[in-house]
């Protein structure tokens, strides 16, 4: 719901270093650059190339982390860094489902401000109000972002237990 600075858990996504590694995780997204693919949004790398960008003509779209089959965790917070100006995200909602198929929200940010700063201290965190429930699957679907024609890029999330 809000940004409140440090996050006060532990970030619950894994380094990911491809798609599907490390197993069980699983990043999927609405679209990808393949120098900048989706995994990239949780690889814990802050600098060039660590991101993930959207191909050119998509300034919207969506990134989802899989705990696989089994995990579910219930997140109160996510961080996330921006570092591509007019190309971050802007307006989002964060989703969970258990299925893959029916989402729920659980947050949603309008106007979001950045720094492009690459520095783990610069990441937005926002609390999640009403988080009680365990969900295997978490979705990053951005509906703008901050005025970029071309592409839609982040640098890093981190969902928090």
């Amino acid at each position: 719901m809000n940004n409140t600075g440090s996050p006060i858990g532990t970030n619950t996504t894994a380094a990911m270093t491809g798609s599907t590694t490390p197993s069980p995780n699983i990043v999927t997204a609405s679209t990808e650059n393949a120098s900048y693919p989706a995994y990239q949004a949780y690889n814990r790398v802050l600098s060039e190339p660590g991101r993930w960008v959207t191909l050119n003509g998509s300034t919207t779209g969506w990134v989802n982390y899989n705990y696989g089959t089994g995990n579910s965790y219930v997140i109160s917070q996510y961080r996330v860094a921006g570092g591509a100006g007019t190309a971050n995200p802007k307006n989002w909602e964060m989703q969970g489902s258990n299925n893959n198929i029916d989402w729920v929200g659980i947050d949603s940010i309008t106007n979001a401000s950045w720094t492009d700063a690459n520095d783990w201290a610069l990441f937005n965190t926002y609390s999640i109000a009403t988080s009680t429930e365990k969900y295997q699957f978490y979705r990053f679907n951005v509906t703008a972002n901050n005025g970029n024609g071309t592409n839609l890029s982040l640098s890093e999330i981190q969902l928090i237990e």
